[in-house]
This record gives structure tokens, C-alpha cells and sequence, in this order.
């Protein structure tokens, strides 16, 4: 059964009778850090929000700056980094994606994260 189902014993990914391999959302969850960040450092995240539920770590890997944001409430949140420029791309793992390439976004202005969401983004 899809491991939406919780009866496939846990596993992250599922394999349909038609062959298509799904990512649960915990699968997709783990390849927001293990797609990303291995074999990256980890850096200090300097964030800007007012809202509790909103967290970040930060990495660099091959010269480029990496984040993985996690917004865990129920709205949008705008986030803002301090020393943080360009245009970076982002994928996201929601309720309904799992780890999808969402486009791009500029560091300078911030941007809104998805409710109940994880978010990478990286910066060449």
C-alpha cells in the first residue's frame, strides 16, 4: 500500500504496481537534508521572524550556502536573513509536495515559507 497508508511498515518510499517509486512525506523530508547537505558545514543562521515554529540551519558545501528552513505552524511565514544575497533555488516538502523544485528567490527581499513546511535553499 502507499506509505501515506501507515501500513507498509514504515517505509520512506513505495514501489506501485505500475513500477513509479513514491516518496512519503518522511522520505521526503530526509532528502531535503541527505540530497543538500552531505558532506557540507555547517554555518551560523541569522534569522529574522517574529513567529515561534520557524527554524533554520545553514551550510556551506562547494561554495555555496545552503538552508533548510522549517516553518511548523499553520500560516505562511516571512523570513529575512541577515549577510544573505542573490538568488538561490528552493524545493519544498509540504502536505502536498515532497521535495519539490519551487523556484527561485532572493535573498535580499525574503520570501514566505509554506505552512507546515521544510524548504531548502541554495545559494551558488
Amino acid at each position: 500500500e502507499p506509505p501515506e497508508s501507515g501500513k507498509n511498515g514504515g517505509a520512506l518510499v513505495y514501489v506501485d504496481p505500475s513500477g513509479s517509486v513514491i516518496l512519503n512525506a518522511q522520505g521526503a523530508l530526509v532528502g531535503q537534508y541527505a540530497r543538500f547537505i552531505t558532506g557540507a558545514v555547517r554555518i551560523n543562521l541569522e534569522m529574522s521572524t517574529e513567529a515561534a515554529g520557524i527554524y533554520g540551519t545553514a551550510y556551506v558545501k562547494d561554495g555555496k550556502t545552503i538552508l533548510v528552513l522549517t516553518n511548523e505552524t499553520e500560516q505562511e511565514q516571512q523570513v529575512c536573513f541577515a549577510g544573505l544575497s542573490g538568488i538561490g533555488k528552493a524545493w519544498q516538502t509540504d502536505e502536498t509536495l515532497r521535495l519539490q523544485y519551487i523556484g527561485d528567490v532572493n535573498a535580499s527581499f525574503g520570501w514566505s515559507l509554506a505552512p507546515r513546511s521544510v524548504t531548502t535553499v541554495v545559494f551558488e
